[in-house]
């Protein structure tokens, strides 16, 4: 039955799990909507499709000049079903032409299965809520090879078999890769590269010793890296050179275990927005070496951390000094950390933060030369400050620290180790503490 007076069809959504926004959607114009059901041409007016109330062995329903058989009617379906979340939702047509979706009532919403299974980081509960139901395993599953991590040989051959026949491609689905078997060489590697298209984050740690040819390859398979740790004995040179052509997404760089870069090697990745960059060398004496290094450092202006380890000592001076006699080439410089401090004098540091004023952590291994003059330069200069670490600085004193408590009011921790003049119950404070003491609660030092 078909009535001609010109009314504007509605398709509303009775869902009571819907969100706001699709509860806003509810009343949706299907005019448009059923010129793609390939029901063939009719006339244009608007009218509605009431269907009878009357119970019939006819699949056909009657529309102007033309028929909606059922095929047609499961194709409308279809469309309801597809533009809902929930799998499992019965569709109904009634007779005023409204669809009705109606939740089955063991189905959850998608946004809540969500936001639980968001919450499991073990793979081992990811697995079991995979096992509880369709809907479940829809999110659950590609959470399990999100991350994947293969730490035993016993499981590594079934895990590249599995990325090889996944159904769904794996290298839509696959961000992070933690490499800590040392069963990994060459041949697993080359094998497992290609189902990598998306890869975000990498880590290569030292028990991987048998991937030095096949890593050179992965830089070109991985152009949306944004995250590499690695061993450098595990990779050859020229992997600084594909890194720089292919990866231009990536912003953090750690290299454990190296000797000092030439700036040849380093200009490749210039190419990348480096702004996080670790660097932990085997002890290396040749100053020359360092300073050539530390050219090619300078032009990395992106760089916001910056994390050098296992330094010579006169060469850790020579980091602070090179950064103080020119301008400083790390102007959004956050994070500054360096464990061979003991030839860095108060003028070396004073200079430095100076410099450098958007730094919110500071940390200094072996600073043996600083006194509290270092202390009050970084009370005045570094107003974002939030975390200060000094290993056996032996000459700083309680002036200095309170000075540091009073001015820097960003200050959440602070650790001194190895500070012989310093009282025991300062060597570690946290933020409860040192707002405690700002607030005239109680006195961390006893005089």
């Amino acid at each position: 039955m078909v009535r001609s007076r010109r009314r504007q069809v509605k398709l509303k959504f009775m869902n009571p799990t819907a969100t706001t926004s699709e509860q806003m959607d509810s009343h949706h114009d299907i005019n448009d909507d059923l010129t793609n059901l390939d029901i063939g041409d009719h006339d244009q007016t608007e009218k509605k499709i009431v269907y009878s109330n009357l119970e019939s062995n006819s699949t056909d329903i009657n529309y102007n000049n033309f028929q909606l058989d059922f095929a047609d009617k499961n194709h409308l379906k279809r469309y309801a079903r597809d533009i809902t979340d929930y799998t499992a939702t019965e569709i109904e047509i009634k007779q005023n032409g409204v669809i009705v979706l109606i939740p089955h009532f063991r189905q959850f919403p998608s946004e809540l299965v969500t936001w639980v299974v968001s919450h499991c980081p073990e793979q081992q509960d990811l697995c079991a809520l995979s096992l509880v139901s369709k809907q479940f395993y829809t999110i659950a599953n590609p959470l399990l090879w999100c991350a994947p991590k293969i730490q035993h040989s016993a499981v590594m051959d079934k895990f590249l078999y599995s990325v090889a026949t996944f159904q769904s491609p794996m290298r839509f689905i696959i961000r992070k890769m933690n490499f800590s078997c040392p069963q990994w060489n060459d041949v697993h590697f080359s094998l497992l590269i290609p189902h990598l298209r998306h890869l975000e984050e990498l880590n290569i740690n030292g028990g991987v010793i048998n991937v030095k040819e096949s890593f050179r390859h992965l830089p070109r398979h991985c152009p949306n890296l944004t995250s590499v740790e690695l061993d450098v004995g595990t990779i050859s040179s020229a992997a600084y050179t594909e890194l720089g052509l292919h990866c231009h997404h990536l912003c953090q760089l750690t290299l454990r275990f190296i000797p000092y870069l030439s700036s040849d090697s380093l200009k490749f990745l210039l190419n990348c927005p480096l702004q996080k960059l670790t660097l932990i060398f085997i002890y290396c004496h040749e100053q020359q070496k360092c300073e050539d290094m530390m050219r090619g450092l300078w032009q990395f202006t992106l760089l916001t951390h910056l994390v050098m380890k296992n330094m010579n000592g006169l060469h850790g001076r020579l980091v602070v000094q090179k950064n103080s006699e020119i301008h400083p080439p790390w102007p959004r410089l956050s994070l500054f950390h360096i464990d061979s401090g003991d030839m860095i004098t108060d003028s070396d540091l004073t200079s430095f933060v100076n410099s450098h004023p958007h730094l919110m952590e500071l940390r200094l291994g072996r600073a043996n030369l600083i006194t509290d003059s270092s202390l009050f330069a970084i009370a005045s200069a570094l107003p974002y400050l939030t975390t200060l670490y000094l290993d056996c600085s032996t000459t700083i004193s309680e002036n200095g620290i309170l000075k540091l408590i009073e001015k820097c009011f960003q200050l959440t921790s602070l650790t001194l180790i190895n500070c012989t003049r310093i009282p025991w119950k300062v060597t570690q404070l946290d933020h409860e503490a040192i707002e405690s003491y700002r607030k005239g609660g109680i006195s961390i030092i006893n005089h």
